[in-house]
């Protein structure tokens, strides 16, 4: 959603990217405090995004070439995008067909599903875990999203949402980042690395993102899942510290330094 003519701010920051614009974007007011933080959203046209739209403006040879021999394909959000779940199956039935060296590994952000009624939570949900099918699925949510999301779909009350939506939600894995902790689980395994406190946080919005990059890198790199916890934690703390996304040799550093931060 970069806007036709495009935004001034996307050409300065990805114009040296192959980019689309499927519509006009929306805007956050994000006011951070001491203790939280208050997000104003105006969603622009994200909400009427659905398969026929994003077809009509990028065509099946360039949505093969963008996805073609990439280790991971990550989507989202559920929130955001009420039809997501014809993306999903578009995405399943058409493209996923014509690749020669499709993604190991798919990764999937929810984001906050409160304001998503339960019928389109139910068939976003069936798509999302049809896309497992594929590879992998790996689902990612926040400590407040996963709580969303076990009352959502979780029958009945559950004293741990981690399991409740991993029981509830059928795909490979469950991951839950948050603050202090966070946690994977697999039919196999499951995992959970505390996080090192930041004194002086320089900004939180958009810490999930950069855990999700950090995790992400985990998967192609064939890293455990404890230790994709650990890389993810240490790229999203660098960012809540400085303020701006850390370079390679920086997350090293952080990784390196993981145990300091809880003397």
């Amino acid at each position: 959603m970069l806007g036709e003519p495009r935004h001034p701010q996307f050409e300065r920051e990805f114009g040296h990217l192959e980019t689309h614009s499927l519509g006009d974007p929306g805007y956050t007011d994000a006011v951070e405090f001491d203790d939280g933080k208050l997000m104003l959203n105006e969603e622009g046209d994200v909400r009427h995004l659905d398969w026929e739209t994003l077809r009509a403006s990028v065509d099946h040879e360039t949505l093969v070439d963008a996805i073609d021999g990439t280790k991971l394909f990550g989507i989202g959000y559920w929130a955001i995008a009420p039809h997501l779940a014809s993306i999903l199956d578009g995405l399943r039935t058409e493209v996923w067909p014509s690749l020669g060296d499709p993604p190991a590994h798919l990764l999937v952000d929810p984001a906050d599903i409160r304001k998503l009624n339960e019928g389109t939570v139910r068939e976003t949900v069936a798509a999302t875990e049809r896309l497992d099918d594929l590879a992998p699925v790996t689902l990612s949510a926040n400590r407040a999203e996963t709580r969303a999301l076990a009352d959502a779909v979780a029958e009945g009350p559950v004293s741990d949402p981690v399991q409740g939506v991993f029981d509830a939600v059928d795909v490979t894995r469950f991951v839950s980042h948050g603050v202090d902790r966070s946690r994977s689980h697999t039919a196999t395994d499951s995992a959970s690395v505390a996080v090192p406190r930041v004194a002086n946080p320089a900004l939180t919005t958009s810490a999930g993102d950069h855990f999700n990059a950090g995790f992400s890198f985990g998967l192609v790199e064939g890293l455990t899942d404890r230790e994709a916890l650990v890389a993810g934690n240490a790229l999203a703390r660098e960012f809540v510290r400085t303020g701006k996304t850390p370079t390679y040799e920086a997350v090293v550093g952080a990784v390196g330094s993981y145990l300091e931060g809880f003397e």
